[in-house]
């Protein structure tokens, strides 16, 4: 990280499920279907939401449909099931 880094905290208000991979250990999966125009992805069709929908899908009764996000960073790959967008804004520097 230099001084000209851009620095961005991604917020999700309320979540369903979580998980955190070494970028170094995933790879490319022809199964889904995402945009990836930026570092932050949504997935309309993955193994992963599969997994979330088949063990934890109640949340559609109680909560409403949710999507799928990703958020690509130099060393992990982050995914996050939720019913609601996350709101984004730069990180301040203190």
């Amino acid at each position: 990280m230099s001084d000209k880094s851009r620095l961005f905290e991604i917020r999700f208000p309320q979540f369903v499920a979580w998980q955190v991979v070494n970028e170094s250990f995933t790879s490319f999966d022809e199964y889904e279907l995402r945009d990836d125009t930026g570092t932050l992805q949504t997935l309309s069709r993955s193994k992963y939401f599969d997994y979330v929908k088949a063990n934890h899908g109640w949340y559609e009764d109680v909560i409403g449909p949710a999507k799928h996000y990703r958020v690509w960073t130099e060393n992990e790959v982050v995914d996050v099931v939720a019913c609601e967008p996350p709101t984004i804004q730069p990180w301040k520097r203190t």
